[in-house]
């Protein structure tokens, strides 16, 4: 399966908004672009924003090439590197009362200083569906100027980087090689929503006990209306103990759950080995696929 890492070059707005949300607003802008058939195949990870001194490497180069599934997180981990230890409220933490629907911005505090004139980065992957899609979908032309999140103060988009990633083609052999696994749910993953035609979809149930995680309920904007929808909250850590993690790594890659295709349900797998932040509540259990 072929995804595409997208770094967007933003210029205002603020760089510790929740991930999730540039993701929901740059899918929305790009699918009023496309057809109907085509709009409906767009896919948009939960991703990370970036200021340039967090980006790790000087902007315009090429983007780094990803040969294992670690290497798909590096903007994740530059990411925590940056805003580990800050009092502001940032990707992965909880909103604020009133911020929970996908189109609220939140506002920025005078002195802030997150400046219009400020440029930064969003990294995240797309899975278009098809060849002739990706390029009408991430043509520079086609994303320069965007603004997201349909607000003044919200980022305006000045360039895009692509690369290609066969996904199936990645360097799993860290997780193979383990014998216990942890997932981790990178955004909010919707298990229930009133928006139309979501009760005929089937949630896999590799989640053992759900009801153990911490859950919230927010908002969703589809097609212009929001719907109240339950989730399991950013962070939460489960044990999994079914017979295919490197299916559920690959998967939660773009996303898993409802409005999947909206930035939620991102999903990590590690070997328990491996450092990472949130709490673990739960047991994941076989029947990975959606």
């Amino acid at each position: 399966m072929i995804i595409h890492h997208v770094r967007l070059r933003l210029a205002g707005g603020d760089p510790t908004v929740p991930g999730r949300r540039i993701a929901h607003s740059f899918r929305d802008r790009l699918t009023a672009r496309l057809e109907d058939d085509h709009a409906q195949a767009l896919s948009v990870s939960p991703g990370v924003c970036l200021t340039a001194d967090a980006e790790g490497h000087p902007d315009r180069l090429p983007l780094r090439p990803v040969h294992s599934y670690d290497e798909l997180f590096r903007y994740h981990r530059a990411h925590e590197a940056a805003t580990h230890g800050q009092q502001c409220r940032v990707a992965g933490s909880p909103a604020a009362p009133g911020l929970d629907s996908e189109n609220d911005w939140p506002s920025r505090t005078p002195g802030s200083g997150h400046a219009n004139a400020q440029e930064w980065y969003y990294h995240t992957y797309v899975d278009t569906g098809c060849a002739a899609i990706q390029c009408q979908a991430l043509a520079d032309d086609t994303v320069t100027g965007l603004q997201l999140a349909g607000h003044d103060d919200g980022p305006r988009v000045t360039g895009i980087d692509t690369q290609a990633i066969d996904i199936d083609a990645l360097d799993y052999s860290q997780l193979a090689a383990a014998d216990t696994h942890v997932c981790t749910f990178t955004s909010p993953y919707v298990f229930d929503s009133a928006a139309p035609e979501t009760h005929e979809r089937t949630l896999s149930s590799w989640l053992r006990r759900p009801e153990t995680l911490d859950r919230r309920s927010m908002t969703v904007a589809v097609d212009g209306e929001r719907y109240e929808c339950e989730a399991i909250a950013t962070g939460q850590h489960a044990t999994y103990d079914g017979t295919s993690p490197i299916a559920v790594a690959k998967m939660g890659i773009l996303g898993m759950g409802l409005h999947a295709e909206y930035g939620f349900g991102g999903v990590r797998v590690w070997t328990t080995g491996e450092h990472r932040t949130g709490s673990h509540d739960s047991t994941a259990a076989d029947g990975d696929a959606q």
